[in-house]
């Protein structure tokens, strides 16, 4: 097991582990949203430090055990550099084979299976879409989360936003609009409302 630390210590220690993610097969498309993912600070402090995350919310468990390794990291390869000769001086492995992540998700969804190449847009759309609604669920209570999408105010208020997004990826990347068109004729205003995400 890897001792994960806690609270200011992970803030010291969590930024400052960059480590690599080797390729099974190839997957770079994978490698390089988990990357960016990982040093989100927000969210990898957020996904560490909660004891609740549970085997059957499968998505976010793997994630939290590949950001468990890449904090700790069993496998060192530290790379000093000889600036002066231009050469690198490799001491011990330093990077995490990500492959029960990469196994998983392509159980998950079929355009994940197998070693070849895919798109990241993809990948990070299925990764956060799946990871919010497993922990939506569990801060909700719930498996029904109803979708509020349309012109009544009402059930377009931002504690219905919280409803369908209640978790730090809802947090961090997806957000409320609120539309207005105005008709020039008879003044009259229509609002529309929508959730979006990073894209």
């Amino acid at each position: 097991e890897i001792e994960i630390p806690k609270g200011d210590d992970i803030r010291l220690n969590f930024m400052i582990r960059a480590r690599g993610l080797e390729n099974v097969g190839a997957t770079c498309y994978m490698n390089a949203p988990l990357q960016c993912l990982y040093h989100i600070k927000p969210l990898s402090e957020n996904i560490l430090n909660d004891d609740k995350i549970k085997k059957s919310m499968e998505l976010t468990y793997c994630f939290k055990k590949l950001i468990e390794k890449l904090a700790g990291c069993e496998n060192r390869r530290l790379f000093r550099i000889d600036i002066e000769n231009y050469t690198y001086n490799e001491k011990k492995k330093d990077y995490v084979k990500p492959q029960e992540f990469k196994d998983l998700i392509g159980r998950k969804n079929d355009l994940f299976k197998g070693i070849n190449a895919n798109d990241s847009k993809d990948l990070i759309i299925f990764l956060l879409e799946g990871m919010d609604k497993e922990l939506t669920i569990r801060n909700n209570k719930t498996t029904e989360i109803e979708k509020f999408y349309g012109n009544d105010i009402n059930e377009m208020s931002e504690m219905n936003f919280k409803k369908i997004h209640n978790s730090i990826f809802g947090d961090l990347f997806y957000g409320f609009q609120r539309s207005f068109m105005e008709c020039l004729s008879c003044k009259h205003i229509e609002q529309t409302f929508s959730v979006f995400n990073f894209m």
